[in-house]
């Protein structure tokens, strides 16, 4: 039998979710540094105007095409088989 690593997913995950917090925060930032941006001013550019559209409009609906474009390529089981799961005394099968 083999160990359970349930330990190592879970730091995986953390630490992949820091990760992405931390990268995404500072593009944000990046991208509106970038634009001009003015933290004191009421009337922004249309180029911060347009970096913040982008960064909370459009940056989102590209990744979740990218992801709908991957799941489309994941390849699917047979929904012909059915999923019936059988128990005995040797295990699952």
């Amino acid at each position: 039998m083999g160990r359970f690593n349930g330990g190592y997913i879970c730091a995986a995950v953390a630490l992949g979710y820091k990760v992405a917090l931390g990268v995404g925060t500072a593009l944000v930032g990046w991208l509106l540094g970038g634009a001009g941006y003015e933290p004191d001013t009421e009337n922004q550019s249309s180029d911060v105007l347009w970096a913040i559209t982008v960064a909370f409009a459009w940056v989102p609906v590209w990744s979740v095409l990218a992801a709908m474009g991957v799941l489309l390529l994941y390849p699917r089981e047979n929904t012909d088989k059915g999923h019936s799961v059988e128990l005995s005394p040797e295990g699952l099968r």
